[in-house]
C-alpha cells in the first residue's frame, strides 16, 4: 500500500476532487470559490467576484492557482500535491546520496592539505 493509498483510502476521493477543478466558464458568477496557491501550498476562500475573475481570466498576474467550488476538494488536492512533492523530494536527496556517496568532504581535503 502506497503512501496516496493510505491518506486516501477510496481512489474515487481523488478522482471526484481532480474533476471539480474549476474554470471561468465553469463557475456561476455568485459564489465564492476555494484556491489552492501551488507556489506556497495554501488554500483561501475567494468571495470577491472581481479578483475571483480577474484570477480567471488573467492568470499571468496572480500566482499560479487552482480553484475549486468546494473546501475538500480544495483540501484533497493538497493533500495529493503535498504527498507527491514530499516523495518528488526524498527521491531527489536518495539519488543525490548514492551519486555523491564516494567523494571527500571539503573539511577532509582542506586539512590534509594544511598538514
Amino acid at each position: 500500500m502506497n503512501s496516496l493509498e493510505k491518506l486516501f483510502p477510496s481512489k474515487e476521493l481523488i478522482k471526484q476532487a481532480y474533476s471539480r477543478k474549476l474554470r471561468y466558464d465553469m463557475w456561476d458568477k455568485q459564489s465564492p470559490i476555494y484556491v489552492y496557491n501551488i507556489f506556497d501550498s495554501t488554500i483561501r476562500k475567494m468571495s470577491n467576484k472581481g479578483q475571483i475573475k480577474e484570477m480567471f481570466l488573467y492568470p499571468i498576474f496572480t500566482s499560479p492557482c487552482v480553484a475549486f467550488s468546494d473546501k475538500k476538494s480544495a483540501e484533497i488536492y493538497k493533500q495529493v500535491q503535498d504527498t507527491l512533492d514530499t516523495k518528488i523530494q526524498e527521491k531527489v536527496k536518495e539519488s543525490f546520496k548514492m551519486g555523491y556517496s564516494n567523494l571527500v568532504e571539503v573539511n577532509k581535503i582542506r586539512t590534509d592539505i594544511e598538514q
